[in-house]
């Protein structure tokens, strides 16, 4: 676990920090309450925590968040991989609502930029879901950090496929469960790697609208 992600407690601080920050600049909660979402028993406890996370104090952050990207976590790589840049023109894809129905999901995590790394791992979820019979399962990608936040060689993708419950994992493949419930969903059809930061804006623009 150490030598793909780092020590465990460092990583489990750095997520509840990527996490407050996202919070600063996307919800109206107060600090004190992101304070002890992040497991911190006082604001000046976070206050230290998050300065030495992203060189910044959480107010300035909240009063501008553009400051996110000019911080010293890696966000420099964020911006020329072009995640940080301001908010696509383009027209929006709308963003649906769905209710949709619990999964069983055989996967392999990616870390890396979103869209880089996916093939070859695509191709071995593929061959491992032919071997077990399951190859007309859907195909879903869980991204789970915010790319402005999270520098992208620490972003995690789930490659995933539906499978019956009760499937086991053998390998490098995993099995998780995705909760039922109603989701927001933006649909695209990804041609090429280059287009994940602009359809990463348009996606994130409609959850913070």
């Amino acid at each position: 676990f150490t030598a793909v992600v780092g020590a465990p407690g460092e990583m489990c601080r750095r997520l509840r920090m990527q996490r407050a920050a996202w919070q600063l600049c996307y919800t109206d909660a107060s600090v004190t309450a992101i304070a002890l979402g992040a497991g911190l028993a006082s604001s000046q406890a976070f206050a230290k925590a998050f300065r030495k996370q992203f060189a910044m104090t959480p107010g300035a952050l909240r009063q501008q968040p553009s400051l996110l990207q000019l911080s010293k976590n890696g966000h420099a790589a964020a911006r020329e991989a072009g995640y940080a840049e301001s908010r696509s023109h383009e027209r929006r894809q709308p963003m649906k609502t769905e209710q949709m129905a619990p999964r069983t999901l055989a996967y392999i995590r990616v870390t890396g930029p979103y869209g880089t790394g996916y093939e070859p791992v695509c191709d071995q979820l593929y061959q491992w879901s032919a071997e077990q019979g399951l190859v007309e399962g859907e195909w879903i990608f869980i991204y789970h950090d915010n790319p402005e936040i999270t520098a992208p060689q620490q972003c995690r993708t789930d490659i995933c496929v539906t499978v019956p419950a009760g499937t086991k994992g053998s390998g490098n493949v995993e099995i998780q469960q995705l909760a039922g419930g109603r989701y927001g969903q933006s649909r695209f059809t990804v041609t090429d790697p280059a287009q994940y930061p602009a359809l990463w804006q348009q996606h994130i623009g409609e959850v913070a609208a």
